[in-house]
Formats: C-alpha cells, structure tokens, sequence
C-alpha cells in the first residue's frame, strides 16, 4: 500500500471521534461494574477481574491458583481443569505471563491446535466435535459430587468459563448449518426454520447467553442445576450435530468446508459484547421511542459469522424492555473473502421489512464502514426504513490510512454516526502492517489489517505445546520459534 494522502479535516476530525470514545467507554465501564452481581461485585475491581482482556476468557491469576489452591483445594475447578502456572502442554487451560486462560487447546481452542486455517475435513470436525463431548460428559457428577460454594467467585468462574465453551461451540455448529443448508437463505430467521439442529442450538444458545447476562447484571445467585441441565442438553446437540454430519456426508464432501466451519471471532469478549448491546438498545429505545417501538415488527439481525450471538444477545436485552423481537442472521456476504467458495451461491430471498418495521443491524467490528453500509443498503432494498446498528469495536486512528484508501469519501467519521450506537471498544488491530501476499499470518486481511489479540492467542498456544501437524499453530511455528527459547 503507497502513502496515503490524509486531508487535515478528516485527520482531526477522526481524533475528536476516538478521543471522545475514549472518555465516553471509561464511563461506560465503571456504570457497568457498579450494576455487577451484589454477590461478587465486592471481590472484583474491574470487570477485566473476570474476563481476560487480550482473549475474553475466562482466567485464574498466578497467585491466585496457588492460594485458591492451598484454601479451596475440593473446589470442582481443580477437578475439571488442569490448573498448574508452573508447566506448559495444559490440556483444558492455556498459560499466558502471569496467568492461566480457561479456554485451552483441546475444548474451545482445539480448532486453532488440531485443524489446519487454510483446510478443514469432515473428520476434523468430528474429531472437534467428540473432543468437546468428552470434555463435558463428566462434568455433571463433579459438579454435584465435590463442595461448591455458590457466591464465590472461584464458582462463578468455573460456571462462566463452561458457559464460555458451549456459547463458543454453538456459535460455530449454528453458523455451520447455516451456511451448508441446501437453500441458502441471505437472511436467515431462527424461528421459520425446521431442522432440528438449527432450532436447537439456537434456542440453547440463547438460554445460555441469557443465563451469562443473569449472573453478572441480574443479581441472580448460581443455580448448579441450571448449569447441569444446560450441559446435558449441550450434550444432545453436539450428538445431533455429528449425526447430521453422518446423514449429510455425500452433500458437504462437494462443500469449502474450512469457510464453514470456523474457529475464531474478533469479538470473543462476552462481557463487554453484552455491555456495549445492553446500553445501545437503552439508547435506541430513547431516541426511536418506546411506544412506537412496541406497535411495530422489531428485527434483530446479526452479520455473518461473527454476530451470530450478537443478534440474540440483543433478542435477550430487548425482552428486558417487553419488546417482542425476530432474530436471525444476514449470510449474504458483501465483502470478498481470501479463499472463494468451491461454488457461486445462489441466494433465496426470504424476509421482507413493512414500512413500520425496526430493524437493529449489529456486527462486531467495522474498519471503513463499507460492509455495514453495504448491509444497510440492501437492508433498505428489501422494504426496511428503519435501521439501526449496534457495532461493538471501533476503528483506532491508528488505521486511518487503511480507512481513507478503502473508503475514499471525505465523510467517513460522519457515516460512522447516522443511526448508528456502540463503539464500546477499540478493535485489536496492528498500527501499520502490509498485507502479504505469501498470506502466511491468518490474522491478516485483505486490508492488510493485523489482528493482534489474535496473534497473542497463537503465540501462547504456540508456548503451550499442545498442537498437530498441520494445523494453524504447526502452520506458524517456524515464526514463533524466533521469539522464545
């Protein structure tokens, strides 16, 4: 990419965007800590006390694990994973500095560890899919069998790291689905569907995804049946899952299956995913009024993969207000991929929007805008008025340049405005890095745009050990081993 002329106008116009951003997010963050649980909110300074900043995850610090340890040594969470910060090749937890990630190789990131990033097979999938089975089958007994506190917060994590992997799996077995249908839908709306997987993972999806916005926000205690009888129906899905792939074999072998199945999302941190909705929708509901939302359809549609469980989390957070919603998910895509599907898709127009109707886009990120804009167009073409979007990460000047080049308008903070709310968080990516052609890092796209959150995540998974041939982690090892001993 050559120098990129940036008008002076358009420079400080976008620094009083991300500066006011900035000021505006702290507040936001420190509301959204005071509203936490009563029952853990004391023991927690910051909400980054829970989630992981870098991957979202769930994490126990150093100190912690060997005095938690040493106190509360029957706790279920010793039993499930293998916590020990002093050796690497965990096989459920993953180790970064100073701390141990709950979200290790084998469970939530066995894709990255055990499945190629340029090629997927179907008995990769099944592989992923009987890993995470076998993780979760013994849980249930050990969560019943061993002592369990229900206001610690040792508990409340435990309860939220395994909430963490099935909302992860979901994602990935929903988007699947959807993507392999034989009509494929532009517009997909989870409730006009029959097939029992979709339903199903649906529905739990969004059972888990309202019991995670309980804890934190609704002052509800943990209710360990609750948690079993979620995982046992997680259980019933994964095997209807791999079921549906037996039955559908002849039919995916003709499929790109690595486009389908995914294994990473740029925004994978769920609790600032539910704070950013949660005070959008409070915002929308202002400025659209109440009433006049109420006597209207109101749609929920998230953007491809990435905002699959954006779309229901807004589902969830609207029903808080009384407000009846339609989710579903736009497939259609509106951007060039690396890698081209195998075959054209040919889209089945479905949904069309009466002139009363509201629809809520969100998506996870934008860069120059040009998706959602794309989005919300055709949006409009298929009878919507009115639209509304919620995106959670911001673009950082940082990436101006990238911005400019892509964009080429002048107004390009101003259509980051229109009808559009969130912005909660900075999007992860590299100051200036080059698009490479040879495309040996994953994390880059054609906008030379380098996700660094996820290249944290490859490093450490690279440090932990655990990794196949093959995979996207063997794919990057070579570069990693400049860096560590």
């Amino acid at each position: 990419m050559g120098e990129i002329e940036i008008n002076n106008t358009l420079l400080n116009k976008f620094t009083e965007f991300q500066l006011n951003l900035t000021i505006r997010n702290k507040m936001i963050i420190n509301k959204y800590l005071k509203k936490l649980n009563k029952r853990f909110r004391k023991k927690l300074s910051e909400i980054y006390d829970l989630y992981e900043i870098n991957t979202g995850a769930i994490f126990l610090k150093d100190e912690e694990l060997i005095t938690l340890r040493n106190k509360c040594g029957n706790h279920p969470i010793f039993k499930i994973y293998d916590c020990d910060c002093l050796s690497y090749n965990r096989k459920y937890t993953c180790n970064l500095e100073d701390k141990l990630i709950l979200r290790g190789p084998i469970n939530y990131y066995f894709g990255l560890c055990f499945l190629g990033d340029l090629d997927v097979s179907i008995e990769d999938i099944k592989n992923t899919i009987e890993n995470v089975i076998e993780f979760f089958q013994d849980i249930d007994k050990k969560l019943y069998a061993l002592d369990f506190e229900e206001d610690n917060v040792l508990s409340l994590k435990l309860i939220l790291s395994l909430y963490d992997s099935i909302r992860n799996c979901l994602d990935i077995n929903l988007f699947f689905l959807l993507s392999v249908s034989q009509n494929k839908e532009a517009i997909y709306i989870y409730k006009n569907h029959k097939n029992i997987c979709e339903i199903d993972s649906y529905k739990l999806l969004k059972e888990v995804l309202s019991e995670v916005y309980s804890l934190l926000f609704r002052n509800e205690k943990i209710r360990i049946y609750k948690v079993c009888s979620i995982i046992s129906s997680f259980l019933k899905v994964q095997k209807d899952f791999s079921k549906y792939i037996d039955e559908n074999m002849k039919s995916l072998l003709n499929e790109d299956l690595y486009l389908y199945f995914r294994k990473y999302r740029e925004s994978d941190n769920i609790i600032e995913n539910l704070i950013c909705i949660d005070y959008s929708v409070k915002e929308i509901i202002t400025e659209y009024g109440k009433e006049k939302i109420n006597k209207n359809e109101v749609f929920a549609l998230g953007l491809n993969y990435g905002s699959i469980e954006l779309a229901i989390m807004t589902e969830i957070i609207l029903d808080e207000y009384g407000i009846k919603v339609i989710s579903g998910n736009i497939m259609k895509k509106f951007r060039d991929v690396m890698i081209k599907p195998k075959k054209a898709t040919n889209w089945v127009e479905t949904i069309k929007g009466g002139e009363s109707a509201l629809c809520i886009l969100i998506d996870e990120n934008i860069l120059t805008g040009n998706t959602v804009q794309y989005a919300t167009d055709y949006l409009k073409e298929r009878g919507f008025k009115d639209i509304y979007k919620i995106i959670i990460q911001y673009p950082k000047l940082s990436r101006i340049k990238n911005i400019v080049n892509e964009c080429k308008c002048e107004n390009v903070v101003d259509r980051f405005k229109n009808k559009t709310f969130g912005f909660n968080f900075a999007a992860p990516y590299s100051k200036f890095c080059e698009y490479r052609e040879d495309f040996i890092f994953p994390y880059m796209d054609k906008l030379g745009t380098f996700d660094l959150r996820k290249h944290f995540i490859y490093k450490n998974l690279y440090r932990n050990g655990i990794y196949i041939s093959g995979s996207a982690i063997d794919r990057l090892s070579t570069h990693f081993k400049d860096f560590f001993v």
